[in-house]
């Protein structure tokens, strides 16, 4: 059982969204919720019968025939069964035994630019694409839109709502609607590489696979020949970041500080990283994406430039001004020596509704006292952060500061 657990639990993020997409297009969007049951029910079934049966050969295509065998069975107690059933033998026999054959048009790309229809809310379209393609819970969504679990249900329900009502189907949008679409999903991919690069919670803070997701979904929509100066920037920003990835654990396998991060980037995404911002500076103008891989790559440096990323942080906040942008802002302003300028902004920060229970701006207030000598105000501000949610091993490694700062 402790080996199959991690195995479908590896499954459902790499799998969920392929087989709930592959499902929807033979289906017709309007049975979205139908297709998201088989593919739930799949998984469900795996945990049940793989113990005891042992692991399948072909373990993804085993989930996409259970998914596929579960929506038939259900649709056959349904009168319109039959005029679906030809669709659903066409998707049987494009996709074989393992559920990989070439389609026209990505069905993962195809179900994110679905979810990102603009019938749709736009405060709904990223966490629904959050939750049908890449099976976050509502739990993670809400943690990356800083809201409540409740507000992001609601979404995902009208948005669920908006499909079936307006008979939206899995199609190639045309003309001046489809660059709005890819900027949305764009938008998505970005809180899906940001929760896979600092979980919000669950036994682990660092999901690689989630990272190599969103890289892979940015991929699908430059394969299909919508690549953007600014999509090779949002490329090289995920590049830089997975270079550094190695180097957010220590030798023990623990978070570390900031600060002690090691000077070590994987190569290969530095050289991929490379590559997308020769791409992206063909750009007639920047855009977020653009500032953001600038200040990463500021951080890859040997030696961190802080007046210069201050000043990087000054423009990505007239671009995007928002709270996450104020907290990151601080502290390259801190680290600039404007210390405290830094503690002002961090204060004010205290009264944004949208970071309450937000473990990240106490932690930061707590980490730049401790560096100021402020042990009393460090040790205050570890024991706010600790009252919120975050994932065990950032708990355990604000636990350990705490007490390092009690010392």
């Amino acid at each position: 059982m402790s080996a199959v657990n991690p195995l479908v639990d590896h499954l459902f993020r790499h799998e969920a969204g392929r087989i709930t997409a592959a499902l929807t297009r033979a289906l017709g969007a309007r049975h979205l919720e139908l297709a998201e049951e088989a593919t739930q029910e799949a998984l469900t079934r795996a945990l049940q019968t793989w113990p005891f049966r042992g692991v399948p050969a072909e373990p993804a295509a085993w989930l996409h025939t259970a998914a596929r065998n579960y929506a038939r069975d259900q649709l056959r107690r349904r009168a319109n069964w039959q005029s679906k059933e030809p669709a659903v033998q066409q998707f049987l026999e494009s996709r074989g035994a393992g559920g990989a054959a070439e389609a026209e048009m990505d069905d993962t790309l195809a179900m994110m630019l679905l979810c990102c229809h603009p019938a749709i809310s736009a405060e709904s379209r990223v966490a629904l694409t959050l939750k049908t393609v890449s099976g976050f819970s509502t739990r993670e969504i809400a943690s990356a839109f800083l809201t409540t679990e409740t507000a992001i249900a609601q979404r995902i329900v009208r948005a669920k709502r908006t499909i079936g009502e307006a008979g939206l189907e899995m199609e190639l949008p045309e003309g001046v609607e489809l660059p709005g679409r890819l900027d949305t999903v764009c938008d998505a991919l970005y809180l899906l590489f940001n929760e896979g690069y600092f979980a919000s919670h669950g036994a682990t803070a660092l999901r690689r696979e989630l990272c190599e997701e969103a890289i892979r979904l940015l991929g699908c929509i430059a394969e299909a020949g919508y690549a953007t100066p600014a999509r090779w920037a949002l490329a090289a920003l995920f590049h830089l970041h997975l270079a550094r990835f190695e180097t957010r654990v220590g030798d023990d396998g623990r978070l570390v500080a900031f600060e002690e991060m090691r000077a070590v980037h994987d190569p290969a995404h530095m050289r991929l990283a490379d590559e997308a911002l020769r791409e992206a500076m063909r750009a007639a103008r920047l855009s977020v994406w653009h500032v953001e891989a600038a200040i990463a790559a500021a951080h890859c440096a040997a030696q961190r430039d802080w007046p210069h990323i201050t000043k990087l942080y000054d423009a990505l906040l007239e671009m995007k001004p928002s709270p996450i942008v104020r907290l990151n802002r601080a502290v390259a302003v801190f680290r600039a020596g404007r210390r405290e300028e830094a503690f002002g902004e961090l204060a004010a920060l205290e009264k944004e509704e949208g970071l309450r229970g937000y473990s990240l701006l106490p932690a930061t207030q707590a980490r730049l006292h401790e560096e100021a000598g402020n042990s009393g105000e460090a040790k205050r501000h570890y024991q706010r952060a600790l009252a919120c949610a975050m994932s065990a091993p950032a708990r355990e490694f604000l636990e350990r500061r705490l007490a390092e700062a009690g010392n």
